[in-house]
């Protein structure tokens, strides 16, 4: 077969297709002869047919049979064989159509194919000039050849099918057996190469193929395709190898390549191809390949040649080939490897080596299918129809977007210059990735600046290509969305100059009545496109979607409102809705890669899923003040007559505010030209005088009525864009129409004229028709009016209409311009303003305006229904914590403060941003003085701000609260007069500070004015190395908290350094650089001065350094660590897997570790969160989030996989703005955090939903995680939500709950306690951040925590009030509940607000009350402690966390600490002085204040001040004393242990967490310890060493100091160091020794239990508590056990395993280890682990096992009740603290008290209800349970199950009972002693530990209880000692005593007995 004529198969082809045919008209073969063949010709053809068919015989050809056999056909109506064979044409053509020519041939030789040969394949197609089509056909007909009678349709289609699905599920490299076909493994071999270039590599190889440059080359030659090309390479090898080629070798040479594919030697028989292959590698750079190729002592090629050779379109790789082989053609002589290396020696002598300039990039190779469509760049239309298809589409657009202005404006003048509005990137976005962030990008509400040829810049490598323009109506959406399209069209846009079709609509014109697929929607709808260009159009499509821009124009005139979410499409062939499809090319799903511009207002921005947001959103700002009055000028003015205008135009404020927006520019234009004189106040006024002229002018002559009606129906069906049958129902003629109205038509190119079905139209703007739609109400009867403008016109797509509307009617001047047009309709005007009055006040009800509409309604009333209102308006509140910042958009800063200053007074203003003029400045200066409070988030003073309005800045910088920052933009000489400005108030409000545009270097030497800044950032300032150089050198001794560089391009690569100079000078924490083009010199000019200047960061934030290349990533590593970073933050850098390793490696050679780790990059790819991962790991992170990364299932499979292979632990996992996740993701992501082990979860702005968290719930039961913390912020949620959210809490069993801006309503938290209450959940803290939260929803948040028994109840920022505080501690009343701890932290709180909070306090008897950051002042302490008085209040833990506080109210909160008891006291970072202590001590003397517990926590404060706090200690009596990051210092504990002595302090436990303390000060702290005779000591955290213990050890071997209990928790020590730790123990003699977090390992635990051997250490007590614990490590631990004696051994939260307890047990055997108490506290242990347990208790003879918080299960116990039965296990006490056990737990805890033979049952803090203790008394009768001690501490037990816990201890004949801190009541007891007599309970001894004295009625109750009274009880319990005739009643605070005659007490006891048997006789 290989030699056939193709014209034997092209016969085929014809008589298989029907002769002359397509498929589409193909006819049954019997009637071929009638209808095909009717001439002369055909029947020549036909002729030639038959006798080609003789020749070839009928099994190849199977055709027309003989004349019998057709007499026979004929005569039959239906031939089988000919249905058979149209059947196998049908299924032969349908295998053409699914595949392209190369995957046609893959299909054609893949063994899952039509298994023919390489050259059988090849025959046919190589070469050929017939169409691709036929081809294919006839590579078909040879497989039915060879087939034969199998050759069937049915067949064809299963091969096609199962080909298809394996190819689908090919992920791997395939391996081959010997003996595989040559093809199968030929055509698999190229998807090991990264592309056709790396191919080459392996085909030159003498490693590889060995193949010659010429066979090489003549292959590419011939070759169009890239996979071509490799097959062909391939079977030229095999020919070349002949007899020897086996698949075997080919597959061993693969293999030895990878190996060996970079060695090269210098042997002399050395091939050309692998010196041009060595010289490539070497020669890296294609700049520096360049230079050797043209130079003269190089290759020595022509310029011109090189430069054609690099403008082809293939690799750095061809084109070196390229240069080399061109080198070799043009040589005169032989050239061999010799004489190439001999050029490459003398160039490198010769010329010095090209280095990277910074920043340069080589470009990177193309992947195999991009090289593949980059080779047809010059052939991108593969038919003629294709190129016609995208000619007309361009032809369409440029007809649509040819723009000129309206006739109607034709007397206006030109502009002597074009304007454009302002573009600016938007970056409104809240980061809320940490505080710091979320407060810098509210500053970033000023937005970056871009000319519109910009618009797709910055999108390389992404995923997402579209970009948005937002914008009010009339901003210039439509104008410059059509302007962009032209500048492609042109090629004037360098960004998108591969753009082969740039296509236009406009939403309005797409139809959305039926169903359509994408292509015809978009194309055969909207251009009318011809039937033959559709095929041809689709296919171009789906294969150039990248070389396609696509500008959808008004995504807001949808006919149906777009957004939410809508369903991916499966398949571009189906048919859709409109919307539906529009979204699915917004996002990405549909036409990838595609360039997309979109337009839209702002009402549908907002209501856009995340999927369909955009990349890139850029706001039309409108003109620029300055520019406004110019324009304005030259439109209107022409002569001097009109020159009047000039000033007016120039000087009113009311211009500047309308005209920014361009058509309402051009309105007032207009009008202007038209009045002469009179200036428009309002938007409805302009647009209404301008429909008065339009509606009179000789250009109108439509019926303005009908028009009214249709604008109406237009919004209301979200209709922009009308069809000629539109305005023939309304019975006029588009055709006619003028000045209101465009008209467009679009003929066909055959038609010689435009019919009326060509024509469509719109109003003359969407604001024209927008007003007449206004109007049309007006048409309403009075209540349809009042019901609609109540409720529909109260709907987004109303507001422009509504806000006409308002004018109209309540504007008098408005409304008198306005009278003709409403003129006899149904509603007059004059009725219609009691309405819109009515409406008016209920938007104002309130008191509040919240919304900015509502503010813009207001201005369109006109001054006089603002001063009707104003009386109802007390608050003006436009600032709303949301997930976007909505800036004002352009004019409403001036209409914002032109309302608010006419509402005057007012008791508050809050703003988002607000940026000044001179004219809004006035405003905001005169309102200011009438208002009581105003609140700024960011304060710009804009450009036209002067020196002239520096009193009125002044001014108002004392009376405004400005949250976020100062924007400087104003003239130089107002900044130097701030800057250097004395006042208090004006520094106070500098203090957080931007620099937003060029200022001299004088500007930079003042900023040093300010002492200190929380904030300082540079925004396109223009920095230079001079201007930071005055700014370092000035800022010696100043303090900058946050330093911020935005856009500063401008700065020098030498400036980095100072950079880090700067920062140490300024002491700076957190450094951000965003858009600063940051290059590796950069990096390590700033890195090496980090390292210098002892730089030290909290944070760093690396965002939108896109050009930073991936070596510098290694530099930026070492940045980290010499800047000692530990929360490092990369956002939207375009990170690689090279760029990560770099980093990781960087980090990892430097052993550092991050504490916390966010990365936000859409365009990272999936598999590269492997690598991310990895990182995570090296770092050891504490905390890790993703950010808005456009999380797939692929990429947290990838970092799950990373995590797995790392072994990552993190302490919090977190998503935040992951809004597109799908809700499978969610089970993904539940996975992600159980491998991960994260204890904290925080999901923020990720649109939760009911669907997501029960994806969420599946993966977290699926993977048994459980969760410490969840933390939420959400503002989207639905209610329903939240009860979903309640059920995730509890499933991964949550203690710590955190709401963080929910916007809680009452709905919302009552779904949530319902929630709460379905699934039992129970947490110890919730916290709610939340300062939308309205009064009446606490009363139900209070019910919240009282279901859920939280102990610990937060708020933080929630803008307390007495009424909010009020409502809670009502619901808490009503509720009766309890909380343990109050944290508050609220700066806006008001004294009022402190005396209702300690009222609350008393109401939930809170033991801890903590005060952090609510700017306290004495009077605020003062109302605190006033309440406290008033109601009571008792606490044990007072908390302070508040620098600003002020020395004269550290007197008053010595006073609280006084009135409330306070046994702990904390002092968290408030800047604690000498004076502020010492005004502390002397009250705390005053009022004889004592407190147990001191803790401290100051990085800042002075030594001085420590001999204070020593003082302070000593007065108080102190206790305990805790210093926690406190930068202590010789010098500082010198200090202290100077004042302890000076003032005899003595203190039990000293607790230590520094890890910035020196060797030499642990000197100290060991005289310290000493001095004060400290019982226990504690280090945490503080990164101990052999030096530092030496030094403890030292100190405490010379002070003699002697400890009984050491506890160490330190993850870094070093092994050594514990050794040394041992020693430490040994030398104070310590009791009890705690490890708690510290990684240990068996090589630690060895070095301790050596220290232990060395220096005979024996204590009492070893605790363990450390997850991270290896199995091998636990029979080390044993050791430690045994040397040290130790009689208790507790294991807390180890996550122990069976084979951990296996490997302790087996330790413990060999040692013989007797451990007399185990305690155990695991939430994690797995069933299996509690029946080893048994066996280790077993093993060590422990008398007293305790579970302590264990999640004990009947599973659990079982598991231990089957150990101790196996191994015969017998204990004295049985101990159980778990409160999650469930009732039918307690049955199997009452079998394990039987089995053990346990003589004392202890139950701690279980949360016993009576059904637990009746399934343990039943469990403990049927058992016969015998116990002699019953010992209960609860504080939360009812009274009925002390009723039960009576008959208990009858069941089991109790002799001791004892009740310990049960929060005891007589009703408690009363039930008890019920139980009691009910169950003939009988003691011999009562305990009640720390309880209040009972009262003599419980006492009598109790009485009968006791068998007999012996021995002396508890001195803090109760006890009747009848042996000594004493009766004593003991109680915590007192003991009474009674000496009695024996008598005398049986006379109590008899008149007791008889008093119950009067009763029971009753």
């Amino acid at each position: 077969m290989a030699n056939v004529d193709l014209s034997t198969y092209r016969i085929r082809i014809g008589l298989f297709r029907g002769g002359c045919r397509t498929k589409e008209n193909r006819v049954p073969t019997s009637t071929l002869q009638l209808s095909d063949y009717s001439t002369g010709l055909s029947l020549a053809i036909l002729t030639l047919v038959f006798a080609l068919l003789a020749v070839h015989g009928i099994e190849k050809n199977p055709g027309p049979r003989s004349s019998d056999q057709n007499d026979v056909n004929e005569a039959s109506s239906v031939d089988p064989e000919a249905s058979a064979i149209t059947e196998l044409d049908d299924a032969f053509y349908e295998t053409i159509d699914k595949f392209s020519l190369q995957q046609f041939k893959i299909f054609a030789q893949s063994k899952n194919g039509l298994v023919l040969s390489y050259r059988e394949v090849c025959d046919i197609t190589d070469h050929s000039t017939e169409l691709v089509d036929d081809q294919k056909y006839a590579v078909l007909s040879l497989w039915k050849e060879k087939n034969g009678k199998n050759g069937t349709a049915g067949r064809i289609r299963e091969v096609v099918n199962n080909f298809i699905g394996l190819e689908a599920s090919k992920d791997a490299i395939q391996d081959f057996e010997p003996g595989a076909r040559f093809e199968d493994v030929f055509l698999d071999l190229p998807r090991r190469f990264l592309n056709i270039a790396d191919f080459k590599r392996f085909a030159l190889s003498k490693n590889g193929l060995c193949l010659s440059l010429n066979d090489v080359t003549s292959i590419e030659d011939d070759l169009k395709y890239s996979l071509d090309q490799m097959l062909s390479m391939l079977w030229l090898w095999k020919e070349n190898a002949g007899n020897s080629a086996l698949t075997t070798v080919v597959m061993e040479i693969i293999e030895n390549y990878k190996v060996n594919q970079h060695r090269h030697s210098g042997v002399k028989d050395e091939r050309i191809e692998d010196a041009f292959l060595e010289i490539i590698e070497t020669i890296h750079n294609l700049s520096e390949f360049r230079e050797f190729a043209r130079s003269s002592n190089g290759l020595s090629l022509n310029s011109v040649d090189v430069t054609m050779i690099e403008q082809d379109s293939k690799s750095i790789f061809d084109k070196k080939l390229s240069m080399l082989r061109l080198w070799k053609q043009n040589s005169d002589i032989l050239v061999t490897a010799a004489t190439i290396r001999d050029l490459v020696e003398k160039y490198g002598n010769v010329t010095p080596q090209t280095t990277y300039q910074a920043g340069e990039q080589s470009v990177p190779q193309q992947s195999l299918q991009t090289e593949e469509k980059s080779s047809n760049q010059g052939h991108m239309f593969e038919t003629s129809a294709e190129k016609k298809f995208v000619d007309k589409v361009n032809d369409s657009t440029r007809k649509i977007i040819e723009y000129d202005v309206r006739s109607v404006f034709k007397e206006l003048n030109e502009l002597e210059e074009e304007v454009h509005p302002k573009l600016a990137v938007a970056n409104f976005k809240n980061q809320t990735s940490s505080k710091a962030l979320g407060q810098s990008n509210a500053i970033g509400i000023d937005k970056i600046g871009i000319s519109l040829d910009q618009l797709h810049d910055d999108l390389k490598g992404t995923t997402s290509n579209h970009i948005m323009l937002l914008g009010d109506a009339g901003s210039g959406k439509t104008i410059s969305a059509k302007k962009y399209a032209k500048t492609v069209l042109d090629k004037g846009s360098n960004v998108l100059k591969d753009i082969l079709m740039t296509f236009y609509i406009s939403v309005s014109d797409l139809q959305h009545e039926t169903k359509s697929t994408p292509f015809d929607l978009l194309f055969t709808q909207q251009i009318r496109l011809p039937n033959e260009l559709k095929k041809a159009g689709g296919q171009w499509i789906e294969r150039n979607a990248d070389k396609i821009l696509l500008v959808i124009d008004g995504l807001d005139r949808a006919s149906e409102l777009f957004g939410g979410l809508y369903p991916k499409i499966p398949d571009s062939n189906i048919n859709l809705k409109t919307n539906t499809i529009l979204a699915n090319i917004l996002s990405g799903s549909l036409y990838p890669g595609m360039k997309i511009l979109s337009t839209s207002r702002w009402s549908t921005f907002w209501k856009l899923d995340p999927k369909q947001k955009p990349w890139k959103v850029v706001v039309l700002e409108g003109f620029d003040d300055n520019d406004i009055p110019k324009i304005l000028s030259n439109l209107v003015v022409s002569n001097a007559k009109e020159e009047a205008l000039q000033n007016e135009i120039t000087q009113s404020p009311k211009i500047i505010s309308l005209c920014k927006n361009p058509m309402f520019l051009i309105y007032m234009a207009k009008v202007l030209k038209q009045t002469g004189t009179k200036i428009p106040e309002t938007e409805s006024e302009t647009i209404v005088t301008v429909l008065k002229f339009f509606s009179g002018s000789d250009h109108f002559n439509a019926d303005l009525q009908k028009l009214m009606k249709l604008a109406f129906s237009g919004i209301k069906e979200n209709t922009y864009s009308f069809s000629a049958s539109h305005a023939e129902n309304l019975g006029f003629d588009v055709s006619e129409l003028r000045g209101l109205i465009t008209i467009k038509a679009e003929p066909e190119p055959y038609q010689s004229r435009i019919v009326k079905t060509d024509l469509s139209f719109e109003f003359l703007h969407q604001t024209m028709q927008e007003l007449l739609a206004a109007f049309e109400l007006f048409n309403f009867k009075k209540e349809h009016f009042i019901e609609f403008i109540s409720v529909e016109l109260n709907k987004p797509h109303w507001q422009a209409t509504r806000k006409y509307l308002y004018g109209i009617v309540l504007n008098p001047i408005t409304r008198k311009l306005a009278g003709k047009f409403v003129k006899g309709k149904n509603m007059g005007l004059l009725q219609c303003i009691q309405s819109l009055e009515s409406q008016l006040e209920s938007f104002h009800s309130s008191g509040t305006i919240s919304n900015m509409e509502h503010v813009s309604l207001l201005h369109e009333c006109g001054p006089g229904v603002i001063s009707k209102f104003k009386y109802f308006i007390k608050q003006f509140e436009i600032s709303r914590d949301t997930a976007f910042v909505k800036p004002l958009r352009p004019g409403e800063d001036y209409v914002l403060a032109y309302v608010s200053n006419m509402c005057l007074p007012l008791e508050f203003i809050s703003l988002n941003t607000i940026e000044l003029n001179s004219n809004i400045l006035q405003l905001m200066y005169e309102s200011s003085k009438s208002v009581n409070v105003i609140k700024v988030k960011q304060f710009i003073v804009g450009k036209s701000v002067d020196l002239d309005d520096y009193n009125k800045i002044e001014h108002l910088f004392q009376v405004l609260d400005i949250e976020f920052a100062v924007h400087l933009k104003c003239d130089e000489i107002l900044v130097l007069k701030l800057l250097n400005s004395s006042d208090p108030k004006m520094k106070e409000a500098l203090n957080k500070l931007v620099i937003g545009r060029e200022y001299s270097e004088d500007v930079f030497r003042n900023l040093a004015e300010q002492p200190k800044y929380e904030l300082l950032k540079f925004h396109s300032s223009n920095l230079t190395k001079q201007k930071l150089r005055k700014l370092k050198e000035s800022f010696i001794g100043r303090k900058v908290r946050d330093l911020w560089f935005e856009k500063e391009e401008m700065l020098e690569t030498e400036g980095y350094r100072d950079v880090a100079q700067l920062i140490s000078n300024a002491k700076t924490v957190n450094l951000f650089f965003e858009h600063c083009n940051l290059t590796d010199k950069k990096i390590d000019l700033f890195a090496q001065g980090a390292a210098d200047y002892g730089v030290k960061l909290d944070q760093l934030v690396i965002k939108d350094e896109i050009n930073i290349n991936s070596e510098a990533y290694h530099t930026l590593g070492i940045a980290l660590v010499n800047s000692k970073t530990k929360f490092f933050q990369i956002l939207d850098c375009y990170l690689t897997k090279k760029k990560i390793y770099f980093l990781n490696n960087s980090l990892e050679s430097c052993k550092y570790k991050l504490a916390q780790l966010y990365v936000k990059d859409k365009t990272l790819e999936s598999k590269e969160y492997f690598k991310v991962a990895e990182l995570a790991s090296t770092t050891k992170l504490e905390l890790f989030n993703f950010v808005d990364s456009n999380l797939n299932f692929d990429k947290l499979d990838s970092f799950a996989k990373g995590a797995l292979e790392n072994q990552l632990q993190l302490g919090a996992f977190g998503i935040v703005e992951e809004k597109s996740m799908e809700p499978e993701l969610f089970i993904k992501f539940a996975q992600v955090a159980s491998i991960t082990y994260s204890e904290s979860l925080h999901i923020r702005h990720c649109n939760l939903t009911n669907g997501k968290l029960d994806l969420f719930l599946e993966g977290a039961s699926e993977y048994e995680l459980k969760i410490n913390t969840l933390y939420l912020e959400d503002n989207t949620m639905e209610p329903g939500a939240f009860h979903k959210f309640a059920q995730v809490a509890s499933i991964v069993e949550a203690k710590l709950l955190q709401f963080v801006v929910c916007n809680l309503t009452i709905e919302k938290l009552n779904a949530f306690a319902q929630g709460v209450t379905d699934f039992g959940l129970k947490i110890d803290e919730l916290i709610l951040s939340d300062k939308t939260m309205k009064g009446e929803a606490f009363h139900k948040f209070a019910e919240v925590v009282s279901i859920t028994n939280a102990e610990q109840v937060s708020f933080i920022n929630c803008s307390l009030t007495s009424e909010k505080l009020k409502v809670f501690r009502q619901g808490a009343a009503d509720r009766g509940l309890k909380i343990n701890t109050l944290y508050v932290a609220d700066k806006t709180m008001e004294h009022d607000e402190f005396h209702k909070f300690a009222h609350l306090a008393s109401t939930v008897e809170a033991r801890k009350v903590h005060l952090d950051v609510c700017n306290l002042t004495s009077v605020k302490l003062n109302a605190f402690a006033e309440g406290a008085t008033d109601f009571s209040l008792k606490i044990d833990e007072l908390t302070l966390s508040d620098k600003t506080m002020k020395c004269e109210a550290f007197h008053k909160f010595a006073e609280v600490s006084s009135i409330t008891n306070a046994g702990l006291v904390l002092f968290f970072n408030c800047s604690l002085t000498s004076e502020k202590l010492k005004v502390f001590r002397q009250r705390a003397a005053d009022r004889g204040l004592k407190i147990n517990f001191l803790y401290l926590a100051d990085k800042i404060m002075e030594p001085k001040a420590f001999h204070e706090f020593a003082q302070v200690a000593s007065t108080v009596e102190a206790g305990k004393v805790q210093f926690d990051v406190c930068n202590l210092t010789s010098e500082k504990l010198n200090a202290f242990a100077q004042g302890a002595t000076d003032f005899g302090l003595k203190i039990g436990e000293i607790t230590l967490s520094d890890k910035t303390m020196k060797c030499e000060a642990f000197h100290k702290f060991a005289e310290v310890a000493s001095i004060t005779n400290a019982g226990q000591v504690s280090f945490f955290d503080c990164s101990l060493t052999s030096e530092k213990l030496k030094i403890f050890k030292q100190g405490a071997a010379d002070r003699e100091l002697k400890i009984n209990f050491l506890y160490l928790a330190d993850k870094i020590m070093e092994p050594k160091a514990f050794h040394e730790f041992a020693q430490v123990a040994s030398t104070v003699e310590a009791g009890k020794v705690q490890f708690d977090v510290c990684n240990l390992t068996s090589e630690k635990l060895n070095a301790f239990a050596q220290g232990a051997t060395d220096f005979g250490l024996k204590f009492d007590r070893l605790t363990l508590s450390d997850k991270t614990m290896k199995g091998e490590a636990f029979r080390k631990f044993t050791e430690v056990a045994s040397i040290t004696n130790a009689g208790q051994v507790s294991f807390i939260n180890c996550s122990l395993t069976s084979e951990k307890l296996k490997v302790f047990r087996q330790g413990a055997a060999d040692r013989g280890l007797r451990i007399n108490f185990l305690y155990l506290a695991d939430k994690i242990m797995e069933p299996k682990a509690f029946h080893e347990f048994a066996q280790v208790a077993s093993t060590v003879e422990a008398g007293k096992v305790q579970f302590d918080v264990c999640n004990l299960t009947s599973e659990k116990l079982n598991a231990f009740a089957q150990g101790a039965t196996d191994v015969s296990l017998k204990i004295d006490d049985l101990i159980v603290s778990d409160e999650t056990m469930k009732c039918e737990a307690f049955n199997e805890f009452a079998e394990v008290a039987s089995i053990t033979k346990a003589g004392e049952v202890s139950f701690l803090q279980c949360s016993l209800t009576s059904e637990k203790l009746k399934v343990f008394r039943q469990r403990a009768a049927d058992r016969g349970l015998k116990t002699n001690t019953l010992y209960l501490a609860d504080k939360i037990m009812e009274p009925m199950a002390f009723h039960e816990f009576a008959q208990v201890a009858s069941t089991v004949e109790a002799e001791k009972v004892q009740f310990d801190y049960c929060n005891l009541t007589s009703e408690k007891l009363n039930a008890f002693a019920q139980g009691a007599t009910d169950f003939s309970l009988k003691i011999r001894r009562l305990i009640l530990k720390e309880e209040p004295k009972p009262s003599q009625n419980t006492a009598k109750n109790l009485f009968q209880m006791f068998s007999n009274v012996e021995g002396r009880l508890f001195r803090d319990g109760w006890e009747i000692d009848e042996s000594n005739n004493e009766l004593i009643i003991r109680s915590k605070d007192s003991c009474q005593s009674a000496t009695v005659r024996s008598s005398r007490i049986q006379r109590i006891k008899k008149s007791i007995n008889d008093i119950f048997r009067r009763r029971n006789r009753e």
